[in-house]
């Protein structure tokens, strides 16, 4: 007999990019960066020379979900050039552009401020440019015209630590809820933002759960409070908490087939 936690934990196994899936990503990302080595700092093609090539985003922190449920899944590249605080964003953008439609000309190639995109037929890439200062200090695209500074590793570090605080149970409860995210909400949070406001209230709020129904509940608890809600996110949130009621009532009586199906008006099968 099925359960709300073995159904959410069955469904998060699909989720999550593994497997072939995981290893075109994994070879595209081996080929994109040999040829940004071959592309830059060579006088036949760009003489401004890479001096990194970080991948940085939810794939960095495994919290991407399979392009099966999410087709605007990407992987963010960041390109720090030696030289590109001498220059303006849009100006390294456009080596950027040149590059990707030299090494790739029947894929779709666009600018999307502040990245250019790439994509191929796996995966999206976006290219951001970036420089470090002379204390180290990691400055990207804002737009066109200014730089703006970020720490990806931050994130990145906050939530591996949460993770690990919560037997591996974080990052698998991020994933469901950017899965819910895209096929209820209409995507209406941003990826990098709805992971950055579970991280904040993980860090900051009491956390006793025992299983990942359990998280469910904790989560759109604190969805209900976020602050750029406005009055359908706020709808689909009451609907989603009503659902969760529904089912732990159900439970305690042990009617965990019911229990199921109201949480699947919610979170659906795969």
């Amino acid at each position: 007999m099925a359960t709300v936690n073995g159904y959410l934990t069955s469904l998060l196994s699909d989720l999550y990019v593994n497997g072939t899936e995981r290893e075109k990503i994994k070879t595209s990302i081996d080929a994109i960066k040999t040829r940004l080595g071959w592309y830059f700092g060579t006088p036949e093609h760009n003489i401004h020379e890479i001096i990194e090539k970080d991948i940085f985003g939810s794939y960095s922190r495994d919290t991407m979900i399979s392009r099966k449920y999410d087709e605007e899944s990407d992987i963010d590249l960041m390109i720090v050039f030696e030289d590109a605080k001498d220059y303006t964003p849009q100006t390294c953008l456009n080596w950027l552009k040149n590059f990707a439609e030299y090494w790739y000309p029947n894929s779709l190639v666009k600018q999307s401020l502040p990245t250019i995109v790439i994509e191929l037929q796996n995966i999206k890439f976006e290219l951001v440019p970036a420089y470090r200062n002379e204390y180290g200090n990691l400055y990207i695209a804002k737009d066109s015209s200014n730089w703006q500074y970020t720490n990806p590793k931050d994130l990145n570090d906050r939530m591996n630590k949460l993770n690990n605080n919560a037997n591996f149970e974080f990052k698998r409860l991020v994933r469901i809820i950017k899965y819910w995210n895209v096929g209820k909400n209409y995507r209406r949070y941003k990826s990098y933002f709805l992971e950055k406001y579970l991280t904040e209230k993980f860090e900051t709020s009491y956390v006793h759960c025992n299983n990942m129904f359990d998280y469910l509940d904790w989560a759109f608890y604190h969805l209900g409070n976020y602050d750029v809600n406005d009055e359908y996110i706020s709808g689909r949130i009451s609907y989603a908490k009503s659902k969760i009621a529904e089912a732990q009532n159900y439970e305690k009586n042990y009617n965990f087939d019911s229990a199921v199906e109201s949480i699947k008006k919610i979170i659906p099968e795969t």
